[in-house]
């Protein structure tokens, strides 16, 4: 017989032989996890004692399942030790044994946690109930004239009249993606048809109020004739709307609004245009980053007058002046209150989805309005004076059940679904302000296309030529 060590190091001797087990079994009894997890003590390691309902656990999930039992008889450990390297290799085992696997298993039984955000109760965006009486937002219809409708194609027409822009499923495309970056963490892909179908119908809406209202207008909007080209511009400057460097210069630009503690148009203009002078260089540089050349070139002189049209209109300016103890909207896009209030109820009706896009729709149809205003310009056919309510929210939106507060960028205890629809239209605006600075300054620094010149160590031009044999 081989003698193996007692606990308390003795040398003992009549040691009983247990039968011998075959090699191939990789499962534990309760009584060997036992001896096991009694010697990981012995060595010096701490254990626990597995749980008794967590036995016959085998060692095929360690990736030893390669292990094989040695001939020989049982030491104190319950397995072969011919050299002391593997009583220590045992050892260790055990000690897995007893507290990985307990472990392991005790995470799997417990329950999932919810995915869902924490809730803060004092701001909630979006509502599970939409208010009793309230108009829905525009919806798509099939509209049956006697004929068949017509709208121009790019593909098959080297023009278009610039009214057919709202009709346009290009733009319409641009305009969904814009709603769909910026109401990130409160609408979802599954929402992007009910987006898109909301995009055409609030657009035709809106042409077909030009046309209803203003009929000289939409017939000058329609003589307008829109190159491919020209809509290809129209698109990158709509695009422009959701990037989250623009919005966060037309968020200062907001900010600057709420300084000037004023209603006028050049008092805040004054305002917005000294907080610019300080930033002209990382502007420019902006400038030269985001807008490409031929958008350059349509920014040109001839638009003085016209450069801050966006931010200045009279709505636009209430929007950010309105102060009303809530809490001002600083995110480019609805993740971080999504996160950080607990974002919107678990369900959100379509209808509430929907008129919380077409609030956004209405940002987006005066950004529209505006670049085919510049266009119409550029092309020397005088202005085109598209009346203010044609996008604006007071004339589209169901004030009477949403309440005046609905006007600003405030978000109030609550009050869900003006909460959605700030979330939305409340970026973009921030958009059209920033699209409005970087026009400034671009005509203040008369930033051409060529891109800027490296300047070397001196501060004057950079020349590679020389600085490079000087190099």
């Amino acid at each position: 017989r081989r003698m193996a060590r007692s606990p308390r190091g003795r040398l003992d001797s009549g040691v009983p032989e247990p039968p011998r087990r075959d090699s191939s079994i990789s499962l534990f009894s309760a009584t060997e996890d036992d001896q096991l997890c009694s010697h990981a003590t012995d060595l010096g390691l701490q254990s626990t004692k597995p749980n008794p309902g967590l036995h016959n656990i085998g060692l095929a999930n360690f990736g030893l399942q390669n292990l094989r039992l040695q001939d020989g008889p049982f030491a104190a450990l319950g397995l072969v030790t011919a050299k002391r390297k593997m009583f220590a290799v045992a050892g260790v085992v055990a000690l897995v044994t007893c507290i990985a696997l307990p472990r392991l298993v005790s995470q799997s039984m417990q329950p999932r946690e919810s995915l869902s955000p924490p809730r803060q109760k004092s701001i909630v965006i979006g509502s599970r109930h939409v208010p009793k009486g309230l108009q829905p937002a525009p919806k798509p219809k099939i509209m049956f004239v006697g004929h068949p409708s017509y709208h121009c194609v790019y593909p098959m027409a080297e023009d278009c009249p610039a009214r057919e822009l709202f009709w346009n499923a290009e733009v319409h495309e641009v305009v969904t993606e814009n709603l769909m970056q910026v109401g990130r963490g409160l609408l979802v892909h599954a929402d992007r048809d009910l987006v898109r179908n909301t995009v055409a119908a609030g657009f035709r809406n809106i042409s077909l109020n030009v046309m209803r209202h203003a009929p000289k207008i939409a017939d000058q909007m329609f003589r307008l004739r829109i190159s491919e080209a020209e809509k290809n511009l129209v698109l990158t400057s709509l695009r422009l709307i959701s990037l989250p460097e623009v919005q966060r210069l037309g968020f200062e630009v907001a900010m600057a609004i709420r300084r000037s503690l004023s209603h006028d148009r050049g008092n805040i203009q004054h305002v917005i245009e000294e907080m610019l002078e300080a930033k002209l260089d990382d502007i420019s540089n902006m400038v030269h980053e985001l807008i490409s050349p031929p958008l350059l070139k349509l920014w040109g002189p001839g638009h003085a007058r016209h450069q801050w049209d966006m931010t200045l209109e009279s709505e636009n300016i209430d929007v950010m002046t309105h102060v009303d103890g809530g809490k001002f909207y600083g995110s480019m896009n609805a993740t971080f209150y999504a996160n950080a209030h607990g974002g919107a109820p678990g369900y959100l009706p379509r209808e509430e989805k929907a008129y919380g896009a077409w609030g956004g729709i209405l940002e987006e149809g005066r950004a529209l309005l505006d670049v085919i205003r510049l266009i119409v310009r550029s092309s020397g056919n005088g202005d085109l004076e598209v009346p203010g309510w044609a996008a604006s929210l007071t004339s589209n939106v169901d004030m009477q059940d949403l309440g005046r507060e609905l006007l600003s960028c405030e978000l109030h205890e609550e009050d869900g679904m003006d909460n959605f629809m700030k979330a939305i239209f409340c970026p973009l605006k921030y958009g059209t302000q920033g699209i409005d600075a970087l026009r400034a300054v671009a005509q203040v620094r008369r930033i051409t296309m060529e891109p800027p010149q490296a300047k070397n160590e001196n501060g004057g031009i950079a020349d590679p030529l020389t600085d490079s044999a000087s190099g």
